[in-house]
């Protein structure tokens, strides 16, 4: 046997345990893992020992010295996995396993060269040359209909190797750094009255500051994972991303990012020179050291042209980016179950947010721990007789505030900042531009029932675990400013309108009505004591007509006094092409009430944004000095909006 480390096979007999004194890497080991030393060792002797000129007859044995029929490979172990290594509260070597001898789910993994091969065969390229690959395949899927180089890129990019054409045929290189030749600076080729050698650098806003690499985690029940790197040089840097569907550790993902990053900002310097006929030996994927001004710096080529002369394209370099970096592994998790474990849910009768919605129809927000599998939604007008409304297949993103929250203006960039503790799901910064293009964009209620606020937050900061400190906030959303209250106390719920959150199949019959829901795991029947049930009516909140805006009054010379306000849109009011915002009700009506204190002494309805309150209706209200004005705007389905409030002083 053999560890699963960098140069394993120096040593083989050593064992690296952190809880032994006897706990050593082999000869020279960087100590990081590797799975594929394994492979190569064993089959390295198993090739020997099979040789007869290595394993002779025996005399006395009646067969071969080492007889390979009792030769046993260590270690094979009989525990389940991935329970082991996984459960450390069962299995306490489990940590050892990264790096151990163990040869489960290892040794029948394919070789990348493999791999690499296999695609290129299935593309119609025989024989391609991968003798210079090494390293081996944990998962790797090709979903889609694709070329052999689509394939190919997301493995070029994690385990770091190149094509290029090679006596005629196609040939991988693995980034190794190895040197191929050293060429000095007058062993170049001279081109006419231009230099030998034409260094470039781009510039440096041409590099990401920023990658993150989405992958397969291997140790984490095939799940999606995402690994970050980032520059410290830069306070706003540029992001790359890409998604491979490659199974792999937290840990090498992590190197593969790291190295992503520092390759990008390496490769900014790159060189063009011309070799001389006796530099044929050299091809794209080679790396020559090239000697300018007294320094020797590494450059991988990647084009050559014959045209007389031998033009080279190459971009520098750093071995030390191709040496695997070590990580510790993270302790084993236990996988998570598919038992049936109960839902939490949230109904949300929510505003049109852009427009596409059904205006009547209420929202579900579910989540549970673990989430092993979609969540099922039943509907009945008593409870009994359910038939499935929706099935839900993401969980959504929901939590707690910790703080309160005071009302501010709406459509302004508001100072204050909110605290949320989430129970599922994580929270990310976006840019402004995108905010107001409708990123980041939650709600928020206190207590089982009432209305929910729209709003918005540009960034996200991480406080503790599960804790955001979310600022940049934009209050008062989607028309939601009429129902903001002075206050959101700690304790009020968060969900984030992020996709997860569905609306519900309801017909617009039932507004305002009763209605039975059960919600749970979709692989329980809805009678399962999993199953929650809730009763509840929903006004059709996507109806209800935002409130007016810029309510004033003005006393005329003759004592009557104008009233006027602004209307406000549900439908299409983003736009500024047109002259006036679209009315989105099937006709303009509004309800404007004269208040004295409390007491109501004037309503009326209104066809258009302003009205005269006359002297005559004044002595009749035998109004005062001070008295208030409110309008709403009216809607056939829905009845009056929120109210828009004024108060006014004659004095």
């Amino acid at each position: 046997g053999c560890p699963a480390v960098d140069k394993g096979t120096n040593q083989p007999n050593v064992f690296y345990d952190p809880k032994s004194a006897e706990s050593f890497f082999p000869y020279y080991s960087s100590g990081a893992r590797d799975d594929f030393v394994q492979q190569r060792y064993l089959q390295a002797v198993y090739a020997y020992w099979k040789d007869v000129a290595n394993n002779p007859a025996s005399g006395v044995l009646g067969g071969r010295m080492v007889d390979l029929e009792k030769a046993h490979v260590w270690a094979w172990d009989a525990r389940p996995w991935p329970d082991f290594p996984d459960r450390l509260d069962t299995w306490i070597d489990g940590a050892n396993y990264a790096r151990g001898h163990w040869i489960n789910t290892r040794l029948g993994l394919p070789t990348l060269a493999d791999v690499v091969a296999e695609t290129c065969v299935r593309a119609g390229v025989a024989d391609p040359d991968v003798s210079r690959l090494s390293g081996c395949v944990r998962g790797y899927t090709i979903a889609d209909v694709e070329t052999a180089r689509q394939s190919l890129q997301p493995l070029m990019l994690v385990y770091g190797f190149d094509s290029f054409t090679n006596e005629g045929m196609v040939a991988f290189g693995a980034r190794s750094g190895r040197v191929a030749a050293a060429i000095a600076e007058d062993g170049l080729a001279v081109a006419g009255d231009g230099p030998a050698l034409v260094s470039i650098r781009s510039a440096p806003t041409e590099s990401p500051g920023r990658v993150v690499l989405g992958f397969v985690q291997g140790d984490s029940d095939y799940l999606t994972g995402a690994a970050e790197a980032v520059s410290p040089e830069n306070a706003e840097p540029d992001a790359a991303q890409s998604i491979v569907p490659i199974v792999l550790s937290d840990g090498e993902a992590r190197a593969v990012a790291e190295r992503w990053l520092s390759e990008a900002r390496v490769a900014r310097d790159s060189a063009e020179f011309s070799l001389p006929l006796s530099g044929l030996g050299l091809t794209a994927g080679d790396v020559v050291s090239l000697g300018a001004g007294g320094r020797q710096d590494l450059f991988r080529i990647d084009r050559v042209e014959d045209l007389g002369r031998r033009s080279v394209s190459a971009v520098r370099i750093e071995p030390s980016l191709y040496r695997a970096p070590v990580y510790e592994a993270l302790p084993g998790r236990s996988r998570a179950l598919a038992a049936v474990s109960p839902v939490y849910a949230d109904f949300l009768d929510l505003p049109l947010l852009t427009g596409e919605e059904v205006s009547h129809a209420p929202y579900i927000a579910v989540t549970k721990t673990p989430w092993a599998g979609s969540v099922a939604v039943y509907s009945a007008a008593n409870d009994f007789g359910y038939a499935l409304n929706r099935e839900v297949l993401r969980p959504a993103t929901m939590g707690e505030t910790i703080a309160s929250l005071e009302a501010s203006d709406p459509g302004a960039w508001s100072r204050a900042s909110l605290s949320v503790r989430l129970a599922s799901g994580a929270l990310q910064s976006v840019g402004a531009g995108d905010v107001l293009n409708g990123a980041n964009v939650a709600a928020l209620r206190f207590g089982s029932t009432g209305d929910w606020e729209v709003l918005q937050f540009e960034t996200a900061e991480l406080q503790g675990p599960n804790v955001y400190r979310l600022s940049g906030l934009l209050r008062g959303q989607a028309g939601t400013d009429g129902i903001m209250p002075p206050i959101w106390p700690a304790g009020a719920d968060f969900v984030l309108l992020n996709g997860a959150p569905v609306q519900l199949e309801q017909p617009q019959s039932a507004r305002g009505q009763m209605r039975h829901f059960r919600i749970g795991p979709a692989a329980a029947p809805y009678d399962d004591a999993s199953y929650e049930h809730a009763v509840l009516s929903f006004a059709g909140v996507g109806l209800r007509p935002y409130r007016p805006a810029h309510l004033g009054a003005r006393p005329r010379t003759d004592g009557d006094i104008d009233i006027a306000w602004v209307r406000r849109t549900r439908v299409d009011g983003d736009s500024w092409e047109g002259l006036d915002a679209p009315l989105g009700e099937e006709r303009e009506l509004y309800h404007l009430v004269i208040r004295k204190g409390v007491a109501i002494v004037r309503e009326f309805y209104s066809a258009r944004s302003a009205e005269v309150y006359s002297v005559e209706m004044q002595l009749s209200d035998d109004i005062s000095p001070e008295f208030s004005i409110e309008v709403a705007q009216i809607s056939d389905r829905f009845g009056p909006g929120p109210y828009l409030s004024k108060q006014i002083d004659l004095r």
